[in-house]
């Protein structure tokens, strides 16, 4: 996709971070102090802060940890970080506006967060047999073991209309108000609208993909010579590839911004930066995965560690479980 309770820091350890909390005579902080670091020991657990899947929504964010739980991070407003209770066996997530997705192992699906356009309620009969899925703005994608997809949620501009015959897709990717499928034979297809009166369309002669990724009104495609292709609303430039961008693994379609993972393990971003989404951090390095959010980036590195950068007015790139400042974690739930 494109696309995301905020985790915060416990009570105490804010109030320490502050100050309040010292504010008390030494004796009492400097067992506080001891309080915390026993406190953090026991709840902090071995996985937390390592991560091994990431993808990011509107204004939330989701990982899998290498202990095979999924977290939550950022606008909760609609129940998107409230993880299902006993969610186990997960095998890949995808963020949406306001919705959440989660692929299991047994190939089922489970979803939460709003369902206000059914972007969560499976078709009569339910689905299973799936490879993947993909969560856009108000609605969601499932591709199934048959190479077709299904698509449930929002349809007011045909994002939901899958085009009839469709079939050997091997990934799907869902932005704002249109869907996006790659088939077998390394061609794309896509269907509903980039922007009102802006249907969504393929450039001519865009082939050889091996993989693509949808952002809310504009695409993105990885070729086999791994270099990159985008068309759509290119307003923010967003569409404008950087010159000379090669040696490409893996790409994602932000809200109206770009990541690009190059086989070296760095990352090259481009397109709308009023939040400072494409200010990639210097050091960052050693990175196996992306993942562009509505404002914001995500970067997992080789050490299952996140480095998340730009808009933060949810926490949306507040990694739970990693050091905010020495001796202070954003804890696990």
């Amino acid at each position: 996709m494109i696309w995301n309770a905020l985790h915060e820091i416990s009570p105490k350890a804010a109030a320490c971070a502050r100050g309040g909390l010292l504010n008390h005579q030494p004796s009492i902080s400097i067992f506080i102090l001891i309080f915390l670091s026993v406190f953090i020991c026991f709840v902090v657990p071995a996985e937390a802060g390592r991560y091994s899947a990431i993808a990011g929504g509107v204004y939330h964010s989701l990982g899998i940890t290498t202990g095979g739980r999924v977290v939550a991070w950022g606008r909760n407003g609609d129940g998107q970080c409230n993880v299902p209770a006993g969610l186990s066996n997960v095998q890949a997530v995808t963020a949406g506006g306001y919705h959440s997705l989660a692929l299991k192992t047994d190939r089922t699906a489970e979803g939460w967060g709003r369902n206000t356009e059914g972007q969560i309620t499976p078709p009569p009969g339910g689905i299973s047999d799936l490879l993947a899925l993909a969560a856009g703005f108000y609605h969601s994608l499932a591709l199934k073991s048959d190479g077709t997809v299904i698509a449930v949620g929002q349809n007011l501009f045909g994002q939901c209309n899958v085009p009839p015959g469709l079939r050997n897709v091997t990934a799907v990717s869902a932005g704002g108000l249109h869907s996006l499928a790659l088939k077998s034979d390394r061609t794309v297809e896509v269907w509903g609208y980039y922007m009102n009166n802006y249907p969504a369309a393929v450039p001519p002669g865009v082939s050889g993909v091996v993989a693509a990724s949808s952002g809310l009104y504009h695409d993105l495609a990885l070729k086999s010579d791994k270099t990159v292709v985008a068309w759509g609303d290119n307003s923010f430039g967003q569409c404008t590839v950087p010159a000379g961008l090669r040696n490409v693994t893996a790409v994602s379609a932000g809200g109206m911004h770009n990541l690009a993972l190059k086989s070296d393990g760095t990352v090259v971003a481009w397109g709308y930066n009023t939040s400072k989404q494409c200010n990639v951090p210097t050091s960052l390095s050693g990175v196996v995965a992306i993942a562009a959010g509505g404002g914001f980036s995500l970067a997992l590195k080789s050490d299952g560690t996140v480095v998340g950068w730009g808009n933060n007015d949810y926490g949306q790139i507040n990694i739970p479980g990693q050091k905010i400042s020495p001796g202070i974690f954003l804890l696990l739930q």
